[in-house]
């Protein structure tokens, strides 16, 4: 279920991030969106591998 998610995520993603660049005509929100997404990947990539007792 996840790994669907995942892909169906990765597929819309290039689509959603033109469509941005076609709204704005410019580059600047789709990189902005990049960074918001890739920080949050990077803070929950973080939390998932601590080193934790379950």
């Amino acid at each position: 279920m996840t790994q669907s998610t995942g892909y169906l995520l990765a597929a819309i993603g290039p689509l959603f991030i033109g469509y941005l660049y076609d709204t704005a005509h410019l580059w600047t929100i789709p990189i902005i969106t990049l960074i918001f997404v890739s920080v949050i990947v990077t803070v929950f990539g973080m939390l998932s591998g601590r080193n934790r007792y379950v």
